[in-house]
């Protein structure tokens, strides 16, 4: 007789696979989050919730208010309890039970009174065992790193370390770090990953049923714009483009997405941002052009860390006659570097593993923990220059010319 096996699962169908079977689901995301991260976490919420299970979405770091407009923006949670529960196990074999309660004797001690039935209870009845975690399943959005979860992933460590987890993301970096991983590097974004599975939980609904109602929708798009830079970005693909018009016909928001997101900026911000363009430097032979903002840079705007967010996209990309630029930021845990590629082609993930950083293609970043500005930035650009050097001498026309 043949011996039969059972077919292997794709990515894609194992991660549907554990949404669909999970009833406690904790979601989170890299610190910090961004609007593909926020927009990815909160779609899959509502959708979750949706199938009757119970969600919490939890993440760290300075989230941008004006992502506020996303339903259940207000429910994102910093911390959550993540400790098992305790068991004590009666054995009614010799003696029931007729009553059970919980009486305080101090304010440090509380006793188990139980009330027996038919016969006296002693300790040989009692045993005690651990409980389970108050999940059964945490979903990592829009992270390469275990580690890029920040201080909620070591404030929960054991949590992380004890249930099964699943990884959505499209980082070309992506660890694997997870149980089950789904990392889709020719995605735009995790939230156009995220449209496909959605419309696999829905199947088998009643007919005329779908999860992607106008509030997964406005997240989801809000994801894909940020990430594409409101598809101007090189990473916009004619798959990231369908998806966006399927967002927008179940309801999503363009308009509201692009003025909250993109148009919106305190006074602060516009004070930061004039900062960097006046320490905006090229080094026009090597094409490419760099800026830096300091602390001090931060205290005279009146500016909080996360302002630089869009700044590079925004104002700094627009940089003409180079290959990439780059922008050096010093925030409290340390100097952080953020790259944009502007010639097609032209790769700054390779540019941002030099400083043991990670990314994309078109889009990389690094950090060094306690570095600034005037002990690194010289550093930086020296090896700039010199990894740029080699590669415009590469491209450059042989004047060899073979027979």
């Amino acid at each position: 007789m043949a011996e039969t096996f059972a077919p292997t699962l794709t990515p894609k169908q194992a991660v549907v696979e554990k949404l669909r079977s999970a009833q406690r689901v904790l979601i989170t995301t890299h610190d910090g989050p961004d609007g593909d991260a926020l927009g990815s976490a909160l779609a899959l919420q509502h959708v979750l919730e949706r199938l009757g299970k119970h969600v919490t979405v939890g993440m760290s770091g300075k989230i941008n208010p004006n992502f506020d407009y996303l339903n259940g923006f207000s429910s994102i949670q910093s911390t959550v309890k993540s400790e098992p529960e305790f068991i004590i196990v009666l054995d009614e074999t010799a003696a029931k039970t007729k009553n059970v309660e919980v009486r305080r004797l101090d304010a440090t001690h509380l006793a188990l009174v139980i009330t027996p039935e038919n016969a006296p209870i002693d300790a040989s009845q009692l045993r005690f065992e651990a409980g389970s975690y108050p999940f059964d399943l945490i979903v990592v959005l829009d992270c390469p790193l275990i580690e890029m979860v920040g201080q909620f992933y070591h404030d929960h460590r054991e949590l992380f370390e004890k249930v099964p987890m699943v990884n959505i993301d499209h980082h070309q970096n992506n660890a694997g770090f997870a149980a089950v991983s789904l990392a889709d590097t020719n995605a735009s974004a995790t939230a156009e990953i995220m449209v496909s599975i959605i419309e696999s939980l829905s199947q088998n609904l009643e007919p005329g049923t779908t999860l992607l109602d106008s509030h997964v929708a406005n997240a989801l798009l809000t994801g894909l714009l940020t990430d594409t830079g409101c598809f101007q970005n090189g990473n916009t693909t004619p798959k990231t483009l369908t998806v966006g018009a399927q967002l927008m016909a179940a309801g999503a928001d363009h308009a509201t997405i692009v003025q909250r997101v993109f148009k919106s900026k305190p006074i602060s911000t516009l004070r930061l941002w004039g900062k960097a363009l006046a320490h905006l430097r090229e080094d026009k032979p090597l094409r490419f052009a760099w800026a830096v903002i300091t602390r001090s840079d931060f205290v005279s705007a009146q500016a909080n860390d996360d302002e630089t967010s869009g700044l590079i996209d925004e104002l700094i990309k627009s940089a003409n006659d180079t290959d990439f630029v780059l922008l050096l930021t010093e925030k409290k845990d340390g100097l952080h570097g953020s790259f944009r590629s502007i010639v097609p082609g032209n790769d700054v993930l390779d540019l941002a593993k030099r400083f043991g950083g990670g990314g994309h293609k078109q889009a990389a970043a690094f950090m060094i923990p306690n570095g600034t500005a005037a002990e690194y930035e010289q550093r930086i650009i020296n090896t700039l220059r010199q990894e740029q050097r080699g590669r415009l001498q590469e491209a450059a026309p042989s004047d060899n010319i073979t027979p």
